[in-house]
């Protein structure tokens, strides 16, 4: 039977696991970005997560979600990934492809903000570009200046 995307690209990360944590390991800070719901990256950059996790290095993921019209099947995926990476990683940055579509006088950086830290939900009101994007943070009591 053959595998998912997300399948595949988890089990080629799996297979790699050593090179990545080498290649983390010196490491104080990593940044992982990844456009996700197609399946590769959906798979695969957990697994880059897990490895700086365990690796005690400091964590950024910035991730795009697919666009509308890519149907919510991928988009599914692409929150399955987010919830399975966010486990394992300091902050997370999630940018909706949907967004580039939005012609609008950039003030900012962000429209709306929701900063998700453990058990806390907080919507803050600045201006910007982006309008849905999420700020996930993993300390509690964070916010946004």
């Amino acid at each position: 039977r053959p595998l998912s995307p997300i399948r595949s690209g988890r089990r080629a990360a799996e297979e790699s696991v050593d090179a990545i944590a080498d290649a983390v390991a010196d490491a104080h800070m990593v940044f992982i970005t990844a456009g996700i719901g197609g399946g590769t990256s959906t798979g695969a950059a957990p697994v880059v997560a897990r490895a700086c996790e365990e690796a005690g290095v400091l964590t950024v993921v910035v991730v795009t979600k697919p666009f509308c019209f890519e149907g919510n099947f991928r988009l599914r995926w692409a929150e399955a990934g987010v919830a399975d990476m966010s486990h394992h990683v300091d902050s997370m940055i999630v940018l909706l492809n949907q967004n580039l579509f939005r012609q609008r006088e950039v003030s900012g950086v962000f429209d709306r903000v929701r900063i998700r830290s453990r058990g806390t939900n907080v919507e803050g009101g600045a201006e910007g570009r982006f309008g849905e994007e999420e700020v996930s943070r993993s300390a509690v009591g964070e916010g946004v200046d």
